[in-house]
C-alpha cells in the first residue's frame, strides 16, 4: 500500500512544483520585458543654445560654452551656432571674416575637440533687408541662384568633419511653417511645396560635393506638419519645438503631456529619430525646476525615439520678441539651475549624436 502511495503521489507533487517554477519564470520574464527598454535605451544628448555664443567668432563661442560649463557642471553635448546666408558684412559675396554667412570652421573644430556636436542654424535671410526676398524665397534656391554659396559652405563642412571625424547637424530654415520668420511659407511666393523641394535640392548639393556623409540634416518645425515634410530619405532627424510659456500665455504646460505629444507627432510622419530642437520653460506660473526634471526624465524613460534635447538658455533675443526669460538662472533661487545640473550629472544624459 505504501509503495503504491508513493508512486501515485510523487508525480502530482512534481507537477505542482513545476507549475510554481513556471510561474516564477514567467514573472521574471515579465519583469525583464518591462525593464528591457530602459536598460537598452541609448544615452540621450543634451545641448544648449545661446546667441551670445553662436559664432562665428571663436572667442565668443569659447567664452559662452565655458560659462555654461561653469554654471551646469558639464560641457554640453550639443551647441547651437548661427550662420545667416545674407549676412555678408558689407561684401558682395560671402567672405570669411565678414558677417556670419560662411561656415564657422574654427568654432566647429573647437567644439568637436571638446566632444560637442555643433547644430548650425543655417538661416536663409539677409539681416536688415529681408523684404527683398533675395535669400528668403525658396524659388531662388531652386533656380540655382545660391548654388555656389551652398556648395562652398558644404565643402567647408566636409573638410572640417573629415579632419575631426565628427558630424555637424544642419538646421536649415527652421520653423518655416510659422508666420514669424522671413523665410516662412506664408511670405513672398513661398509655399509648402517649394519649401520641400528646396530642402531636397540643398541635400542634393551636399551629396554632390561629398558632404552628405558628414551632415546630419535636422528638419525642424514647431509642429510635425506632413505637408512640410521632405521625406525620410532627405533628413536624418526630425526636430520639433517644445516650449512652456507659463504665465505669459496663461497656460502652464504639463511636461509629460508636452513631450508625449511631440514624440507621438514625430512618429506619425517619420521613422527617423527625434531631437527637441528648442525647449524651455518660463519661471512664472509653476515650478520650473520640477518641469525641467520631469521633461528630461520623461523623454528618456518613455521615448527612446528622442535622441537629444536642446535648451534655450538665453534671454536674448527672445525677450525682444515677447518670449519669457528661459535661462536656468531664473528664478533667482537657483532651483532650475540646480535641477539641470543634477540631470547633467547622470550618464544617461551624456550621449552624443553620431
Amino acid at each position: 500500500f505504501s509503495s503504491r502511495s508513493r508512486h501515485t503521489r510523487l508525480p502530482t507533487r512534481s507537477r505542482g512544483l513545476g507549475d510554481v517554477y513556471k510561474r516564477q519564470i514567467l514573472l521574471i520574464a515579465a519583469l525583464l520585458a518591462t525593464t528591457a527598454p530602459v536598460a537598452a535605451r541609448s544615452k540621450m544628448a543634451t545641448g544648449l543654445a545661446d546667441p551670445a555664443g553662436g559664432g562665428p567668432a571663436l572667442a565668443d563661442v569659447k567664452a559662452a560654452v565655458w560659462q555654461k560649463k561653469v554654471e551646469t557642471g558639464k560641457y554640453p553635448k550639443m551647441w547651437a551656432l548661427w550662420s545667416k546666408w545674407g549676412d555678408r558684412g558689407g561684401q558682395s559675396g560671402c567672405v570669411k571674416g565678414y558677417g556670419s554667412c560662411y561656415f564657422p570652421t574654427e568654432a566647429v573644430k573647437w567644439l568637436h575637440s571638446k566632444g560637442i556636436i555643433p547644430i548650425v542654424w543655417w538661416i536663409p535671410t539677409q539681416p536688415g533687408n529681408w523684404e527683398a526676398g533675395k535669400f528668403e524665397r525658396y524659388k531662388r534656391v531652386l533656380w540655382g541662384k545660391h548654388d555656389y554659396y551652398i556648395k562652398t559652405w558644404a565643402r567647408q563642412l566636409k573638410k572640417v568633419s573629415q579632419q575631426t571625424r565628427k558630424p555637424v547637424i544642419v538646421r536649415w530654415a527652421h520653423e518655416s511653417g510659422g508666420t514669424w520668420f522671413p523665410w516662412s511659407v506664408h511670405n513672398f511666393d513661398n509655399t509648402k511645396k517649394t519649401y520641400r523641394k528646396a530642402h531636397r535640392y540643398i541635400v542634393k548639393k551636399f551629396k554632390a560635393v561629398g558632404a552628405r556623409k558628414w551632415t546630419r540634416f535636422l528638419w525642424s518645425q514647431v509642429a510635425a506638419e506632413k505637408d512640410l515634410f521632405p521625406g525620410d530619405d532627405w533628413i536624418d532627424y526630425v526636430g520639433l519645438t517644445a516650449l512652456n510659456y507659463g504665465a505669459d500665455r496663461d497656460n502652464w504646460k504639463n511636461p509629460k503631456d508636452l513631450i508625449d505629444r511631440k514624440s507621438a507627432a514625430a512618429k506619425k510622419i517619420s521613422r527617423k529619430p527625434l531631437i527637441i530642437a528648442e525647449s524651455g520653460s518660463h519661471y512664472l506660473g509653476g515650478d520650473k525646476a520640477k518641469w525641467i526634471t520631469d521633461f528630461y526624465n520623461r523623454a528618456w524613460y518613455k521615448h527612446p525615439n528622442i535622441k537629444g534635447i536642446v535648451y534655450l538658455d538665453t534671454d536674448h533675443p527672445h525677450l525682444a520678441i515677447g518670449h519669457p526669460d528661459w535661462r536656468f538662472v531664473k528664478p533667482d533661487d537657483g532651483s532650475a539651475l540646480d535641477a539641470y545640473k543634477a540631470l547633467q550629472a547622470k550618464s544617461r544624459f551624456r550621449g552624443t549624436i553620431k
